[in-house]
């Protein structure tokens, strides 16, 4: 036990369980995914313009290390390791320790060794399946129109418009067209739209959700009925 760094999940630190990591996170990043074509008599394949990432994994090692008190004849040791079962479940949010301005979002979380050495002490490791971007907490924070530097990969905001009437939303000179009746939420990532109950609201669009991303660096975005709040989400791309 060398590395001595933690993780938290859902806002629980692995201290609580007790448990350490013993090695830096190894990441497997994902496959990038391009649509292939093959022409009769031309050597070499061509790839489309667009590609997609499947999940990335990142496997923690982890020691556990209990005092030895034991409560109705079951040792510290048993009773942390059931919870710790427990708490590597599920979906969430994972943040690794020397990293703490940034946050993966887990799609599922899986214990695959678990070996107990002495009555106090075992190692385990869990892989991680994550979304394919290392999300900056900083774009969680909602930024006004005008320019824009993000200062990661592309990123797939999330706009806020407030206001009533009809607009155009305009990213990088790119344009979608939008009717706002209260609050109208565009989520890039997800291509829907929504009012501030929820409601679908997909139909008071008109234009590409994909003309809204944000690109690496400086980006001009302005809305022209209401006002416009953006939530950059921005990141890096494992």
């Amino acid at each position: 036990m060398a590395y001595n760094g933690f993780i938290t999940y859902n806002n629980t630190a692995s201290s609580a369980y007790p448990l350490t990591m013993t090695a830096p996170p190894q990441i497997t990043h994902p496959e990038v995914i391009t649509e292939e074509y093959t022409i009769p008599g031309r050597n070499g394949k061509l790839y489309g313009v667009d590609s997609y990432q499947s999940s990335a994994q990142i496997t923690i090692s982890l020691a556990l290390v209990a005092d030895d008190t034991f409560t109705n004849q079951v040792s510290a040791y048993t009773v942390a390791y059931r919870q710790a079962r427990q708490w590597l479940r599920g979906t969430g949010r994972l943040v690794i320790s020397d990293a703490p301005d940034a946050f993966f979002e887990v799609q599922k979380v899986e214990i695959i060794t678990d070996e107990r050495l002495i009555l106090r002490y075992g190692n385990l490791q869990a892989v991680f399946t994550v979304y394919p971007v290392e999300f900056l907490t900083s774009g969680e924070t909602a930024i006004a129109a005008g320019t824009i530097n993000n200062p990661g990969s592309e990123a797939a905001p999330l706009y806020k418009i407030t206001g009533t009437g009809s607009g155009v939303l305009t990213v990088n000179g790119k344009t979608m067209s939008y009717t706002a009746a209260g609050v109208l939420y565009i989520d890039t990532r997800r291509f829907i739209a929504y009012d501030g109950s929820g409601n679908n609201k997909n139909n008071q669009l008109a234009g590409d959700y994909l003309n809204l991303i944000l690109k690496p660096g400086e980006n001009q975005v302005a809305a022209t009925v209401g006002t416009l709040q953006i939530y950059p989400r921005w990141g890096v791309i494992l």
